[in-house]
């Protein structure tokens, strides 16, 4: 299974879009302390979900002087030229160079980019082999401060199911703090269904959310309809 273009984008501005049914959570909802990271590893199953997820929370720790590495599960999407949405796919290396353009623009620029190089819709078939690509970034090298971010285990996609059960395992494992994004989960989700004690908002200034909205969009959107949220959520 892959994501459309139109999905992937739907994460950067569904929070934008709830209805008045999530007011009266959102409101209490705490926000995520960043000053307690110093290093992010990011796992992002398709190449632009974690970007669109979470790419103002990564534009800002990077700005902050995390290190950020970035695990690629699966090179397969529909969006694959960098543009969310774009029709056509492009040639590989045309495709990894649109990628790190768009860190760039999302002022990520010194990104550490691994590429697991699985086949979508096949994730779940090969945790051992994420659960080890994952241990060889994070387990060598563990200390407080370090972070990995990585989609929801009950994010509704099986890849993205897959990416977060492993990265669970792995966190649980070497003790890390694990942050978890949304990303398909916008598609069925209802206030009842998440943790509320877990969930933590990460406040986008307008400079982060136009570092964002270049990032996730080819040209860059400028209208009010293309803008991202002004918040991300995450589990905690």
């Amino acid at each position: 299974m892959q994501t459309s273009g139109r999905d992937v984008r739907k994460a950067a501005t569904a929070v934008g879009r709830l209805d008045r049914s999530w007011a009266e959570k959102l409101s209490r909802v705490a926000p995520l302390p960043t000053h307690l990271c110093r290093d992010l590893v990011v796992i992002t199953p398709h190449p632009y979900e974690a970007m669109c997820a979470a790419g103002g929370l990564i534009s800002s720790l990077a700005a902050q002087g995390a290190d950020v590495e970035v695990l690629a599960v699966s090179d397969d999407d529909c969006a694959a030229s960098g543009a969310i949405g774009a029709p056509l796919p492009q040639q590989p290396s045309r495709r990894r160079g649109r990628i790190l353009a768009a860190y760039q623009r999302l002022g990520v620029p010194e990104v550490r980019r691994h590429r697991l190089q699985l086949e979508s819709g096949t994730v779940d078939a090969a945790q051992p082999d994420l659960i080890a690509a994952l241990s060889e970034l994070v387990g060598h090298d563990c200390y407080p401060g370090l972070w990995c971010l990585a989609p929801w285990e009950r994010d509704g996609h099986p890849d993205h199911d897959a990416v977060g059960r492993a990265a669970e395992a792995v966190c649980r494992t070497y003790n890390l703090r694990l942050v978890r994004y949304l990303c398909s989960a916008w598609d069925w989700i209802q206030p009842k269904d998440l943790p509320w004690h877990d969930v933590r908002q990460f406040t986008l200034s307008a400079s982060v959310r136009a570092r964002k909205n270049a990032a996730v969009a080819l040209p860059p959107a400028v209208s009010d309809e293309d803008c991202v949220a002004d918040r991300e959520l995450f589990l905690f």
